[in-house]
């Protein structure tokens, strides 16, 4: 994590449980060596355990493919920020448009109720709206199923 200057996040959630391709988790126990950019390397060793990773409010966040984060789930209602009706792209994502709302990042889960889209789903980009001279307050979502 040094070497990306960001904390260690989430990290030691996965530390004894994961699986690494061409052995189990003690291949790293006594070290590696690594050569490349760190991201590379990073990529190549979470990816070899099924996992993905970002970085989020400058600590490492990992994850287990699309699943969501061991958290509290934001509802999303008409009564509870929802703005609009929710769609489904065609590559299966669900595009959601709320209130803004600070607590949503990648990988929290979240629950749409709506009379469109109903279900549990987990947050895969998120892009923040606000404007002080303006109205438009919103956070726009990308979630997908878990």
């Amino acid at each position: 994590m040094d070497a990306l200057g960001i904390g260690r996040g989430n990290l030691a959630d996965f530390d004894a449980t994961t699986a690494f391709a061409g052995g189990d988790v003690r291949t790293y126990l006594e070290g590696t060596v690594l050569s490349g950019q760190a991201h590379h390397e990073l990529d190549r060793i979470v990816r070899s355990a099924g996992l993905t990773w970002s970085v989020q409010k400058g600590a490492l966040q990992l994850r287990r493919g699309s699943a969501a984060l061991a958290m509290t789930a934001v509802v999303l209602s008409p009564g509870s920020g929802l703005l609009g009706s929710p769609s489904v792209g065609a590559d299966g994502y669900v595009t959601v448009i709320s209130l803004l709302n600070g607590t949503l990042s990648p990988g929290r889960p979240v629950v749409i109720r709506s009379r469109e889209v109903q279900g549990s789903y987990a947050v895969r980009r998120v892009r923040h709206v606000g404007d002080t001279a303006g109205q438009d307050w919103s956070s726009e979502l990308t979630l997908e199923g878990r």
